[in-house]
């Protein structure tokens, strides 16, 4: 028998006609039903019929938010009746919502707000006599603050495709009240196990907000906003209903938020690594969308209390070098956030590293060098928070480290030395006496003179910048005892061997000079063209270095050995200066990106861009031996 081609589609039709006229008397009974458990069994029936299609679930979440009761909480029933509604919105979420965007998250808001409340209320009424019988009850709200993270993980993408400002005024209420939640479940451990169980579903509701977050921004960027990060504390009231603000408030709060997660995860002995990596990047990556304010204090608390055995060094370094590299790239401007217990806990943290250092073992240096680098731009940032036997210490404890250290040790510790230098330079606003029996005097001398005998020309320059600040804010008068015989400006520049006495001063002058030009806000056509003939000539030597042939190697024997196919180990002198290299190229693009003159940028870009190849080609090559 031929079958009607129309046929299966009227049977659908059919079925889904039938099964709205039997939705709308159910709702209908759900909204007026008086009595709870019979309220509960029905939302238990509808989120048990087949799935919903999209123009039921306006009607679906009218009477989910209608049965929302944000009362205190009365018992189980209650918790149940809200995990029977969340159920049912999460099935919701399986259709096209974005029509019901606004419903969704008025629900949401009001689950977070709600769930919140009922972890003050939790642990303020429940004493030791009812925690054994209260265990379903703490169970169920455990189920409740899940089902609505799973909730947001589905609606957050759907935001981020509704950009306007009803809706991303409505989307950071909802954002708010979760990221509170999610912060009071982790951090404060209001309820027995909801660390363990909420650490589950966090991760991935805290990626979706930080998306969230860089799409908004870009939105306010292009509606020819600038970002600003307010320093005062963020509250969910706003006067001003307009697209920035409320930018600026989600992203600030997710912040926020994100710096206190990150503190306790690294605070939990390594078992919370998903978190910490989420919380610690994104902080990053949302700070680098706009300067401002910056919550160091929340970055810098509890790090020094967390254990620190070799095998988890490098999950606690990632929130150093997060911080780091943020405060390279951000202003702060509220100091006063910052307290002497949190000053105290950073340098706490530096000097277990360096103990750590110590007696490590070589395997795991090159991870705590880089550890113990980024502690000190962090400690130059915040410098005039700092005592002076703080930064008396911390000297001293780097004197010890670097004049110590020998052989691989050493070599590790080499890409310290720009941030020593930067660290060094600071030690001008201190005041101390100038006498020999001074230890703290001692260790500076030492220090500047290992910065100032390294000849790489990238150190060259670090060395010249940290001296020049450093002389420039000191009450020390005998600078010279700061030099070294041996200095590398100290040098014949032409023969690299002779030493000119007067040479050093001389050419810290002549950079000294340079240094301010390149601060001024506007350049000289000399001191320009001066600077583009200095490209020129470095784009020389390094096009003749690149030119000198190799000399043939004689010919040999073929000898079979059992070594044969074993890489040789390269020299440490080599993947030093490697180092040092790389650390220098750095240190000129940002310089170069930093200035305003388009004229330089053109001229100097390329010859970068050629010693950057050659450098690559270098280490290529090393890579291969």
């Amino acid at each position: 028998m031929e079958i009607d081609g129309d046929g299966g589609g009227g049977a659908a039709a059919d079925a889904e006609e039938r099964g709205r006229s039997e939705l709308v008397p159910l709702l209908e009974a759900i909204k007026t039903s008086e009595v709870l458990e019979n309220r509960i069994a029905l939302i238990n029936q509808l989120e048990g019929s087949s799935q919903f299609c999209v123009d039921d679930l306006g009607p679906i979440l009218e009477s989910l938010v209608v049965c929302w009761d944000d009362s205190t909480c009365s018992g189980l029933s209650h918790c149940m009746l809200h995990k029977s509604v969340l159920q049912v919105a999460l099935k919701c979420t399986e259709s096209d919502a974005t029509a019901c965007l606004g419903q969704f998250l008025t629900l949401g808001a009001k689950a977070s707000s709600w769930c919140g409340k009922h972890l003050i209320w939790f642990v303020d009424s429940i004493d030791d006599s009812e925690a054994v019988q209260e265990e379903e009850h703490n169970s169920l709200c455990l189920e409740i603050i899940s089902l609505t993270l799973n909730i947001s993980v589905k609606l957050l993408p759907m935001a981020a495709k509704c950009i306007t400002v009803d809706v991303v005024h409505t989307t950071g209420d909802f954002i708010l009240e979760l990221l509170t939640l999610t912060e009071s479940s982790l951090v404060n451990k209001t309820i027995h196990g909801a660390a363990a169980h909420v650490a589950k579903a966090a991760p991935v509701f805290l990626d979706e907000t930080i998306k969230l977050c860089r799409v908004y921004c870009e939105a306010a960027k292009s509606d020819s906003c600038r970002m600003s990060m307010p320093p005062e504390e963020i509250t969910v009231e706003h006067e001003v209903p307009d697209l920035t603000s409320n930018v600026t408030r989600i992203t600030t709060c997710t912040i926020q938020t994100l710096c206190k997660i990150g503190t306790y995860a690294a605070s939990s002995g390594g078992s919370q690594v998903a978190l910490l990596n989420v919380s610690w990047k994104g902080v990053v990556s949302l700070l680098q969308l706009g300067k401002g304010s910056i919550e160091v204090k929340s970055y810098l608390k509890n790090q020094g209390a967390v254990d620190l055995p070799t095998s988890s060094s490098g999950i606690i370094g990632l929130p150093v070098h997060a911080l780091a590299s943020a405060l390279q790239r951000c202003e702060i401007k509220d100091y006063n956030a910052i307290d002497g217990k949190s000053i105290a806990t950073m340098f706490k943290f530096s000097f277990s590293l360096i103990n750590l250092y110590r007696t490590a073992p070589d395997s795991s240096k090159d991870q705590l060098a880089q550890q113990i680098s980024s502690m000190l731009d962090i400690i130059s940032k915040v410098r005039n928070l700092c005592a002076f036997y703080q930064m008396e210490k911390l000297t001293l404890e780097l004197h010890t480290l670097f004049m110590c250290s020998s052989g691989n040790p050493k070599a590790a510790l080499s890409q310290c030395k720009p941030s020593l230098g930067c660290f060094m330079s600071m030690l001008g606003h201190l005041n101390y006496t100038e006498v020999d029996a001074n230890a703290l005097c001692s260790a500076m001398l030492d220090l500047y003179h290992l910065l100032v005998r390294e000849r790489h020309w990238a150190l060259i320059h670090l060395a010249m910048s940290s001296f020049g600040y450093f002389a420039a804010r000191t009450s020390f008068t005998q600078l010279w005892r700061f030099i070294p015989g041996d200095a590398a400006l100290s040098y014949n520049a032409n023969t690299g061997m002779d030493i000119d006495e007067n040479g050093f001063m001389s050419e810290l002058k002549a950079f000294l000079q340079k240094e301010a030009a390149l601060r001024g806000d506007k350049w000289s056509r000399e001191q320009t063209r001066f600077l583009v003939s200095e490209g020129r000539a470095l784009k020389k030597l390094v096009e003749t270095a690149s030119e000198i042939p190799l000399a043939p190697e004689p010919e040999k024997k073929a000898v079979i050995s059992k070594d044969a196919n074993k890489k040789r180990k390269i020299p440490d002198g080599i993947g030093e200066g490697m180092t040092l290299l790389q650390n220098g190229l750095k240190v000129m693009r940002s310089a170069l990106n930093e200035t305003d003159s388009a004229e330089l940028k053109d001229r100097l870009a390329a010859h970068l861009s050629c010693l950057e190849n050659a450098v690559s080609q270098i280490v290529s090559f090393s890579d291969k031996i």
